[in-house]
């Protein structure tokens, strides 16, 4: 559920969006307070630490676009307000969206549900995030199983109904699972399928050859289909920020 705020001068815009919300994303969202002025809703913000943030622009003594100046801004912030020239302003300054008044209902479901899903993935990410760094992969062997840290799997390749795990020290473990049921196990979005019979840690890439169809990584090569090279360079933009 997410929490909000709403900064808004006119009281009669504060009550009619609290009970747009009340009525109509009753799962989502709640609004836990209001503010009639910036400085106000800056000491809102603080004190609720809100997951969104309703803006009003045109308000007494302050814009409301002004908020971008005086916080950190590490929730979204949805910009209502009557004018449409403000749009770009708004957009440039770091709002997620811009609703005009009176609120179109579809779009404010539309609006929230897109915040919603935001929310989600950046947890998922936190979770994976997590995993990989103090996670372990547990596999089986012909003898028994061996544990491995996700960080030390430099890349996995399919052995039949087998696999080899090749770590980060240079090791090569040979394991009796198939590379699509390990796939299931491997923190995401680290890993990365390049090809049906290879996957690879996204962290040991140094070099990506596209007219040989190979991917060096720190000790050794893993092929890469010529569908799976452009995912690969966003899924390394992506996860490495680095520019391509």
């Amino acid at each position: 559920m997410l929490k909000s705020i709403i900064i808004d001068d006119e009281v009669a815009a504060q009550r009619s969006l609290s009970k747009i919300l009340e009525i109509y994303l009753p799962d989502k969202i709640i609004n836990e307070g209001v503010a009639g002025n910036l400085r106000e809703g800056i000491a809102l913000i603080k004190k609720l630490k809100p997951d969104v943030v309703f803006l009003d622009i045109e308000m007494p003594e302050q814009s409301g676009l002004e908020l971008f100046d005086y916080v950190e801004i590490d929730f979204k912030v949805v910009v209502i307000t009557a004018y449409k020239e403000y749009a770009i302003d708004s957009l440039r300054c770091g709002a997620t969206d811009y609703l005009l008044k009176p609120i179109n209902i579809k779009d404010l479901k539309a609006c929230i549900e897109k915040i919603s899903d935001n929310f989600r993935e950046e947890k998922s990410l936190i979770l994976d995030s997590s995993k990989y760094q103090w996670g372990k992969l547990m596999v089986p062997h012909q003898k028994g199983f061996y544990i491995v840290a996700y960080s030390d799997i430099e890349a996995i390749e399919a052995n039949g109904n087998y696999a080899w795990i090749f770590k980060s020290t240079g090791e090569k473990l040979h394991i009796s699972r198939t590379l699509g049921a390990i796939e299931t196990q491997l923190p995401l979005p680290y890993f990365f399928r390049t090809h049906r019979s290879s996957i690879i840690n996204l962290n040991f890439v140094s070099e990506v050859n596209r007219e040989g169809g190979q991917i060096k990584l720190k000790n050794i090569q893993q092929p890469i289909s010529d569908k799976n090279i452009k995912p690969l360079l966003e899924k390394l933009q992506e996860i490495l920020d680095v520019e391509l």
